[in-house]
């Protein structure tokens, strides 16, 4: 695959019990990973090492607003294609599909809160091609 992104994978959210589920499924399965509660400081990491990063996980709703969005596009226009991180969304939405799986916001695709593990780490082999511990669900 012709990326030259790391296989770190960086989750923004501003819910501690999210990232506390999060943090559990990526060391379990040994994957490489940083968390942060600010959408603006995920995008500052991202710009000061946009191939750093293989993945992010966004939320899209943070208190004053949808900035999910915002920064994902912003994220998006960073370095080149192949060194940039894949953005993949996450919400709680019920009604997901009218984000028309976050293209337009620079996002490979909307993860559904909650969360299950077997997506989130299916999702972190695909965009980080990083080979993780398969542990049982």
């Amino acid at each position: 695959m012709g990326h030259d992104h790391g296989p770190v994978v960086l989750a923004v959210d501003d819910d501690p019990w999210v990232r506390y589920r999060l943090e559990g499924f990526l060391l379990d399965a040994g994957a490489s990973f940083e968390m942060c509660s600010d959408p603006y400081d995920a995008l500052q990491r991202c710009r000061t090492r946009p191939s750093f990063y293989g993945l992010v996980f966004m939320d899209i709703r943070f208190p004053g607003g949808d900035f999910g969005f915002e920064v994902s596009k912003q994220i998006s226009l960073l370095g080149n294609t192949a060194q940039r991180p894949a953005i993949v969304g996450m919400s709680g939405y019920p009604n997901l599909y009218r984000f028309n799986g976050g293209a337009e916001w620079g996002m490979e695709d909307i993860l559904p809160k909650p969360l299950f593990k077997w997506l989130v780490l299916n999702m972190v082999r695909r965009y980080c091609g990083t080979d993780l511990s398969d542990v049982e669900t």
